[in-house]
């Protein structure tokens, strides 16, 4: 485990392991991990450090084949959760509990915020009340979909997020797509993970396409992904801190997005080649700008939503020196030497 306290990297070694997938802190600062063969914490040492402590020793023996690979690690007022292919393991009060729902594999479990939610191949979904698995839906979204996140959401009800389906709200009476203007691109970029955040807008990460964020009723506000400066767009896990910073755990590497930041940066990845820019004017909501190469125009293609490109106006090729917004037209100072 790396520990970032924003200026330096501390190392936590993790024995047992050769892989971590799952990390959570509780609400006591511990940190809980699991990963491939290991479930553990990491806590204050005496030396003022963090040391790990496994909790496989908790485990009954008959469930130890089942410590292979533990995929989610859930830190909650209920327990802490550990995620694996077949069973979910609770630790509560000192000890572990086992979940096995009626299936072959498990393929998705998650926190909702308020309720625990595992999801079996062809049974649908259950949810943990107490110490029992108890089936919540037999929809078909919950037997032949995978789900990737569900959100507690308004009047008991719960967002569903499917990596090829959409998303859906689960109500009282059933299950009903929940539609944004991003439908088409989180399916077509396999949606992997989704959190609300602190703004109350859902950051929406995907395998191939970055990060679309929208605001609760589904409209786009932006699109994150290798345009905006992002190093690769294949988004494993997204977290927000306590500055409202999204941190992206990549298919490469981590990334750190300032989504509070109020500037906006262009460059040739947004149709600005190698260009002086000598005047800026906003006219019809447009933004213009007045370059040594002509006039520019700032565009946000249908076909590309989030992107903004900025394209050359047809027959203002000079040297643009100054732009004057007014209501019958936008005059322009130019060069044509």
């Amino acid at each position: 485990v790396l520990e970032y306290d924003g200026a330096f990297w501390r190392r936590i070694p993790v024995p047992g392991t050769t892989f971590l997938y799952g990390l959570s802190v509780g609400s006591d600062d511990i940190i809980y991990v699991g990963g491939i063969g290991q479930i553990g914490m990491i806590r204050d040492n005496e030396s003022g450090g963090k040391a790990f402590t496994s909790l496989i020793e908790h485990l009954p023996p008959e469930e130890l084949p089942f410590i292979e690979e533990i995929w989610e690690v859930n830190a909650t007022d209920q327990g802490v959760f550990f995620g694996g292919d077949t069973k979910v393991l609770r630790w509560k009060d000192g000890h572990l509990d086992v979940f096995a729902p009626d299936t072959d594999s498990v393929i998705f479990d998650c926190w909702s915020g308020s309720r625990y939610f595992v999801q079996g191949i062809g049974h649908g979904l259950f949810t943990i009340v107490g110490d029992r698995l108890e089936p919540v839906s037999r929809h078909r979204v919950f037997r032949e979909e995978t789900v990737c996140a569900m959100l507690d959401w308004e009047d008991g009800s719960f967002l569903v997020a499917t990596k090829s389906d959409g998303l859906y709200l689960l109500r009282p009476n059933g299950l009903e797509p929940f539609v944004t203007e991003v439908d088409t691109f989180i399916r077509d970029k396999v949606l992997n993970k989704v959190i609300a955040l602190s703004s109350g807008n859902l950051a929406l990460g995907t395998f191939h396409g970055g990060v679309a964020v929208v605001d609760r009723g589904g409209r786009f506000v932006r699109l994150l992904d290798e345009s905006t400066g992002l190093p690769n767009q294949t988004m494993v896990h997204l977290a927000e801190d306590r500055e409202g910073g999204l941190w992206c755990s990549l298919g490469s590497g981590l990334a750190r997005i300032n989504l509070r930041s109020p500037i906006s940066f262009f460059d040739q990845s947004n149709g600005l080649r190698s260009v002086l820019v000598w005047s800026m004017e906003r006219h019809d909501g447009v933004l213009h700008l007045g370059t040594n190469s002509g006039l520019f125009r700032l565009n946000r293609p249908e076909e590309q939503p989030g992107r903004a490109i900025f394209e050359s106006v047809p027959g203002m090729q000079g040297e643009v020196a100054a732009l004057i917004s007014l209501p019958d037209g936008l005059l322009a100072a130019i060069d044509e030497e």
